[in-house]
């Protein structure tokens, strides 16, 4: 299967629209309400899910578990380890690890790792922005891929979503 297929300009505007109203929520959390959404990995996500939403690492199961796991995992690296040469290392391998594991693999999860650790984030962290984030992301996917009917292959199975 081609996860990367030339689409409408229809479809384009629509996969567009969505990823600016997923990043669009995310940051107006972040400036009017006081919630830090600001974490660039979303954007990662972003590009994923509304430009190639067929893709594997595009499910919804995989981006909000992917996101999630990569920022517990590192989050728990960086509270062991602190941060040393090897902490970003260790934290992105464990991730990816976990996501494999777990069949949540989602790709932008290695920038999580990444940034969780070179923030010195805490747990509070992997809920906001992190899980919140990617949960926004994918509701938001939902309206444009539906719109776009290019996520048909959930709706035909919606039991699998999850």
């Amino acid at each position: 299967m081609r996860y990367l297929q030339k689409i409408s300009l229809r479809a384009g505007v629509i996969a567009s629209f969505g990823a600016f109203c997923g990043i669009a929520t995310a940051t107006i959390l972040s400036f009017y309400v006081g919630v830090p959404m600001l974490l660039a990995s979303l954007g990662s996500s972003a590009a994923l899910i509304y430009g190639s939403p067929k893709a594997p690492g595009a499910h919804p199961k995989r981006v909000i578990g992917g996101q999630f796991f990569s920022a517990l995992v590192s989050i728990t690296v960086y509270q062991v380890l602190g941060f040393v040469w090897y902490s970003v290392a260790i934290a992105v391998v464990l991730s990816i690890l976990v996501m494999l594991i777990t069949d949540t693999f989602h790709p932008p999860g290695g920038a999580t790792a990444f940034t969780c650790v070179i923030n010195g984030s805490n747990y509070w962290f992997a809920f906001v922005p992190v899980l919140l984030g990617a949960v926004i992301l994918v509701l938001w996917a939902f309206v444009a891929n539906y719109l776009s009917k290019r996520w048909e292959t959930y709706s035909e199975k919606r039991q699998a979503l999850f």
